[in-house]
């Protein structure tokens, strides 16, 4: 009986056909899921990377917010602490009166600071990114300038109200009751030094150098009273 070459070699091919086709079919799923991964890999480091640039944006936002509030603060925080001690060491003196030329610009100059940038990053989904430490550390900075701006308003509502009920305080020619107000001042102008203090720390830990302590009246030669010349 005559058997076909052909037909007898398509048995054996059948399984060598099949594992070809099983081996191609891995292979392109390999692929597949390569780039599946790959674009997810793709989309999750795009996205890191946005993310990142979004909390680079607000600690930017907030260090220029925190340095413009430092640089306007410094020169009234002087001229505060200025004007305090000059009235306190006046009224340790014994005089009723310290002159209106005591403290020409007004007894303090008042706060102007923002918090637009703070308030702005608070909203933002990005903060979370950004060190538990660093967030806390922030929110002290500007929780005490609240706090500050906050009291200046007080102390000048309070001063208000003590020149409407009474003119035994504040007069025309002058300040009188020195040692009380200027007390007040001290502490208030103190309070000041304090908050530019933690405009710098937070500039240094934001990336800054901190810049050279500011030095109170009672520290700078300028404030320290003459000696008295020496007879010739």
């Amino acid at each position: 009986m005559s058997t076909d070459p052909q037909a007898a070699e398509l048995p054996a091919r059948a399984p060598t056909r099949r594992r070809e086709w099983l081996a191609r079919a891995a292979f392109e799923a390999t692929l597949i899921l390569i780039g599946l991964l790959g674009a997810f890999a793709l989309d999750e480091w795009q996205d890191a990377r946005a993310r990142e640039a979004r909390v680079e944006a607000l600690l930017a936002a907030i260090h220029a917010e925190l340095d413009a509030n430092l640089r306007q603060h410094e020169g009234a925080s002087a001229y505060n602490s200025e004007v305090a001690e000059r009235i306190w060491n006046e009224a340790n003196k014994g005089v009723e009166v310290v002159p209106q030329s005591a403290y020409p610009n007004g007894l303090f100059v008042g706060p102007e600071l923002t918090s637009a940038a703070w308030v702005t990053a608070q909203n933002d989904a990005a903060l979370s990114d950004v060190p538990i430490e660093r967030v806390l550390m922030l929110a002290r900075v500007y929780e005490m300038q609240r706090t500050y701006v906050d009291d200046f308003n007080t102390l000048l509502n309070n001063m208000y109200a003590l020149l409407l009920q009474s003119d035994n305080n504040l007069r025309v020619d002058g300040l009188a009751q020195p040692l009380r107000i200027g007390g007040v001042l001290r502490d208030y102008a103190g309070r000041g030094r304090r908050l530019l203090e933690q405009y710098r720390a937070a500039l240094a830990e934001l990336g800054d150098e901190s810049p050279a302590p500011e030095l109170s009246p009672a520290d700078t030669p300028t404030s320290a009273a003459p000696e008295p010349a020496s007879e010739p």
